[in-house]
């Protein structure tokens, strides 16, 4: 079953060695086994953020984290889950899963600087603009030259139709 999930597995003993990775994890870290996480070779935020979650995962809390790490040169990011491993109430070590979420997080980077931008020649723009609903023309956004040229406030505006504010 590990070797055909699409994603990393793997699975730590109570020194935080690995003692187990799937396919996914070999093709991503190399052969870790029998490797603590102080020789993967992360970069020095990203190492004691992942080795609090180990300890606190042994201690018996389930981690769930959003990291950046950098892997031959490669940025990716994760989401992972940590869990204990226990057997008739005693622990065993961990199990964890890296799903590789970079494509996504690179879109969502990739949006933000998008409406930025938008935002910055919105402001920015002499000329009266206006954001409005598709449904009834309520004005979500307005920008200062859209308020020069009305001779309203923000807080008159937004929320009400230009048909509401006599600008029809």
């Amino acid at each position: 079953v590990m070797a055909n999930l699409p994603f990393e597995v793997w699975v730590r003993d109570l020194d935080d060695r690995c003692v187990m990775q799937n396919p996914a994890s070999v093709a991503l870290w190399g052969d870790i086994i029998g490797k603590g996480l102080e020789d993967l070779g992360l970069d020095a935020d990203t190492l004691p953020v992942w080795q609090e979650n180990n300890r606190r995962t042994l201690a018996g809390e389930v981690q769930h984290s959003e990291t950046e790490v950098t892997i031959r040169g490669q940025k990716h990011y994760f989401y992972s889950v940590a869990a204990p491993i226990r057997s008739g109430g005693t622990m065993r070590g961990i199990v964890g899963t890296n799903i590789d979420v970079t494509e996504q997080k690179m879109a969502e980077i990739a949006l933000r600087k998008s409406e930025e931008r938008f935002s910055q020649a919105f402001r920015a723009n002499p000329a009266a603009l206006n954001i409005s609903t598709l449904d009834d023309g309520t004005l979500i956004d307005v920008n200062p030259g859209f308020l020069e040229f009305s001779g309203f406030t923000r807080d008159e505006v937004i929320g009400h139709t230009a048909e509401a504010l006599n600008m029809v």
